[in-house]
């Protein structure tokens, strides 16, 4: 267990769990590595990685060379640097200084994209991902088919 899911990485806090139990305690994982589990299938469980870089462009690097998340959660001080992430990365939703909160908004969709699902939910997008709108056009019935048929001039 622990190789598989902290990937190499070092437990700084948590890490017991008990199986009989269903019992994952919340763990922080220090440098995963980037070809684990934990860093390339979603968590579905109180396990955070961190990952050291270098740079901001090696984080870009990183979370591009991933399958795409649920949801993006980007930390910064500063405006220009959260809207590069939230515009240039993948994600099904994305929070900016805080985690989890845009999926409790009901007027924002929720929902993923490419790996981590389709489609979304919440308010006017759940009614619409949930229901089918069914085209129908009504032709006059004096219309003589002109424009239809060739010749169009």
């Amino acid at each position: 267990y622990q190789r598989r899911v902290h990937g190499g990485g070092t437990v700084l806090v948590g890490g017991n769990y008990d199986i009989n139990d269903n019992y994952v305690a919340p763990t922080i994982i220090l440098n995963p590595s980037l070809d684990s589990i934990l860093l390339n299938e979603e968590i579905f469980g109180p396990l955070l990685p961190i990952v050291e870089v270098d740079s901001f462009d090696e984080t870009i690097s990183i979370v591009n060379s991933k399958p795409t998340p649920l949801a993006l959660y980007v930390f910064a001080s500063q405006e220009e640097k959260a809207n590069y992430v939230v515009n240039t990365l993948r994600s099904g939703g994305a929070c900016v200084n805080d985690v989890i909160i845009h999926m409790l908004n009901e007027v924002l969709p929720f929902g993923g994209c490419s790996e981590s699902g389709m489609g979304s939910y919440h308010g006017e997008y759940g009614f619409k991902a949930f229901s089918h709108e069914k085209g129908v056009l009504v032709v006059n019935s004096s219309c003589t088919g002109e424009g239809r048929y060739p010749p169009f001039a």
